[in-house]
């Protein structure tokens, strides 16, 4: 199964089997909990009132909403950023794919016959491998390690780089940077940044660098690539995870004048209105206008992730597991002993965690994010089928507790085979404990020996776990 398809196969043969599962709890989720920024919703509400909506859009104003963002551009160290550097999109996944298109017409002309190799980290996020593979880019990978604390080593990356380029048929012309990053929560210092500037730069690599989870920092502030090496890099910003918008898909691009101006005309030639319904949102969230008021949003918001994440790590490794103040340990233990009933598990839980999970990302610097390590999956079995993976493991957790998690494998990632990515921002406190309680008891029930019996039903309803979870 190649990198691509792992996203295919959870939607096929996960996602939709949750569909069915009362009461489910999806874990797996991107999503933020906590109210919109209503004034972007409000701003985008009155331009669509406001606007001659019977008329085909123009880009009449475009130049004026984009100045508005440019002290935000500036702020972030883009500081040869100037207006047509600036382009405003559909969220980061409509401009990323534009990007990708125009950039590999010019590849073609480049590669004398050569495929296009985008390199992205392992884990990573793993919708990105799609808009590439259909554009016929080669996705690889370069690999993160725990002991770093999920930051990239940049002479990993350029030994990554030259064993692809000396296959002969293959070239690595664009990096796909995350910062911060999605799953790890890790943030790159800025001398690893500037490293990794120089060095993609020095390589004829080109960078596009995804901040979309910029604004959920708990400690610095991510230095974008193009801070160091604007003309080589394209730094995209997003309304959608800080500023909990995802449905209304809003973004802002800057980078080097020839692509930002080649995104926007491919952009207008399909007739979207950039000025007049998109630029109120991004204006809203990123100018000059309501900065105190994002602030305040911003910071409340993290509070609330904050306590969710102490949370996860004491559920998962105990209240004695981590630093954290009297009267939030408090909060944390009531919470724990709300969901879990039985008083002797409860305060088992708050003093030791859960021996079969381990967080590896406990020091997340950014996002919502818990990546977990499932230990000794294949001690289990499934029907008849002896686990292998995170990605067979997910399939008893939808059917027997209704709790939907997402494989790394589904994240470029066939090194920790045996972790998921949960959320513990996109539901209530509640809510997580619940599903994370839902998890372990069913871990713990699964049989280490065949089940006929249970492979039968599982048969019968074409639910099986066959060579269609084969991690290849």
């Amino acid at each position: 199964m190649s990198y691509q398809t792992f996203t295919s196969a959870f939607n096929d043969l996960l996602f939709e089997r949750i569909v069915n599962s009362p009461d489910r709890i999806n874990l797996s989720s991107g999503n933020p909990s906590y109210a919109p920024f209503q004034l972007a919703i409000d701003a985008s509400r009155d331009a669509v009132q406001r606007s001659n909506v019977q008329l085909y859009a123009t880009g009449a104003g475009y130049k004026t909403e984009r100045n508005k963002v440019l002290p935000f551009c500036e702020g972030q160290g883009l500081h040869q950023a100037k207006v047509e550097n600036i382009v405003f999109g559909l969220g980061i996944t409509h401009l990323y794919n534009t990007a990708l298109t125009i950039l590999r017409r010019k590849f073609d002309k480049d590669l004398n016959g050569k495929k296009p190799v985008i390199l992205m980290s392992a884990p990573s996020y793993g919708l990105f491998t799609i808009q590439p593979d259909m554009l016929g880019y080669d996705v690889e990978t370069f690999p993160l390690f725990q002991e770093d604390h999920w930051e990239p080593r940049p002479e990993v990356i350029e030994q990554r780089i030259q064993q692809i380029n000396q296959s002969g048929d293959k070239k690595v012309v664009l990096v796909y940077n995350i910062n911060p990053h999605n799953p790890t929560g890790s943030i790159a210092k800025p001398e690893t940044t500037e490293k990794l500037a120089n060095l993609f730069t020095k390589l004829e690599v080109f960078m596009l660098d995804d901040l979309a989870y910029y604004g959920l920092e708990y400690t610095r502030k991510p230095v974008p690539l193009g801070a160091y090496q604007f003309e080589n890099s394209l730094s995209f910003y997003s309304c959608s995870k800080a500023f909990g918008l995802p449905r209304l898909r809003a973004g802002v691009a800057c980078g080097p004048a020839w692509l930002t101006t080649e995104i926007y005309h491919h952009i207008s030639a399909q007739m979207i209105s950039l000025p007049s319904t998109v630029s109120p949102i991004i204006n809203a969230c990123f100018g000059e206008s309501y900065k105190a008021q994002v602030a305040e949003y911003i910071q409340t918001n993290k509070e609330g992730y904050k306590s969710a994440l102490n949370l996860v790590r004491a559920f998962l490794g105990g209240v004695e597991s981590f630093a954290l103040p009297g009267p939030e340990r408090d909060e944390v233990v009531k919470s724990i002993r709300n969901v879990v009933a039985n008083k002797k598990i409860s305060e088992t839980i708050c003093e030791q965690g859960i021996p079969e999970i381990e967080m590896i990302n406990p020091d997340l610097e950014a996002g919502y994010f818990a990546m977990i390590r499932i230990k000794g999956i294949d001690e289990h079995f499934y029907g008849t089928r002896r686990l292998k993976n995170a990605f067979e493991l997910a399939v008893p957790l939808i059917d027997h507790a209704g709790v939907l998690v997402l494989p790394l494998s589904c994240a470029v990632d066939q090194i920790h085979t045996d972790a998921c990515r949960i959320t513990f921002g996109g539901m209530s406190n509640r809510r997580v404990v619940k599903g994370l309680q839902r998890m372990v008891n069913t871990i713990r029930a699964l049989p280490t020996s065949p089940d006929n019996n249970t492979q039968k039903e599982l048969v019968a309803a074409n639910l099986q776990i066959d060579g269609r979870f084969d991690l290849k």
